[in-house]
């Protein structure tokens, strides 16, 4: 999921898109943060090191990925997680 915020930057106040991964483990309903990183956008640029980071981090055995229909989340996920099915948040439709 992503969220902006405003942050100082350079000298100013600017938007700032912070990118969070949350995950479940197999017969558990939490959903815990499993990485959180912030940007100045979604740029796809931006997400593949986050994406990157948490397969080094140990992710493993992704099932679906939902998130928003942004170009710069669903193609380094669908690289990152491939023929994992994805879905579009639903708040986004």
């Amino acid at each position: 999921m992503s969220t902006y915020t405003k942050v100082p930057h350079a000298g100013s106040v600017v938007d700032c898109a912070v990118l969070i991964a949350a995950g479940t483990k197999q017969g558990n309903s939490k959903r815990p943060a499993i990485g959180c990183s912030a940007w100045l956008s979604e740029a796809e640029v931006n997400c593949r090191p986050f994406l990157k980071c948490l397969g080094a981090g140990g992710m493993q055995g992704v099932e679906i990925v939902t998130s928003d229909d942004h170009s710069g989340l669903r193609s380094p996920s669908e690289r990152a997680c491939r023929g994992v099915a994805s879905q579009r948040r639903q708040v986004h439709m």
